[in-house]
């Protein structure tokens, strides 16, 4: 199977439930599986005012939650990709903090690094990190891609599920 391109995977809401329980023992999965790119990094993000050791502690007893048999070797390769800011959604120099430490982690990736941003967060913080992700110059890019994965519910009825869907469309191609 080919390797997946370069990436770094940030995801809102890191400190959070969700992540815990489903979206880090996937990701150490598919790294136990080596299905993931030859060069990544994870960007976790919240409000929680986290170290990267603190956070990488934290996702490791949620891994070892998940999977009571993983390999300790696998386990600290994987978290060595695990990186962490804390950021108050709703202030626009959060946004600045995130992009000033995603750049740091593009040396990780190499040239053309792509971006995957993942919004495990309450609904009501969807349009505004989409937006702070949009005006931070983080949406666009001439060479990687720029993909963005909204947690559900995507809206609260119709109108805002449209709502929700041009905004991404304005601000990531």
């Amino acid at each position: 199977m080919k390797k997946p391109q370069n990436c770094i995977i940030a995801i809102f809401g890191a400190s959070g439930d969700l992540t815990k329980r489903k979206l880090m023992p996937a990701i150490f999965e598919l790294f136990k599986k080596d299905m993931l790119p030859e060069k990544f990094a994870v960007l976790g993000t919240s409000s929680s005012v986290l170290t990267d050791d603190v956070f990488r502690e934290n996702m490791k007893t949620a891994i070892l939650s998940a999977d009571k048999e993983a390999d300790a070797k696998i386990i600290d390769g994987f978290l060595k990709a695990l990186n962490y800011v804390p950021a108050n959604f709703t202030e626009k120099d959060a946004y600045l903090k995130i992009a000033e430490r995603m750049k740091t982690l593009d040396n990780t990736c190499g040239n053309d690094c792509n971006y995957i941003f993942y919004l495990a967060t309450i609904p009501e913080l969807f349009q505004t990190i989409i937006s702070g992700l949009g005006e931070a110059g983080l949406s666009k890019s001439s060479s990687g891609y720029r993909r963005i994965v909204v947690e559900k519910p995507f809206g609260y009825d119709l109108p805002s599920a449209k709502a929700l869907n041009e905004n991404m469309h304005k601000v990531f191609n």
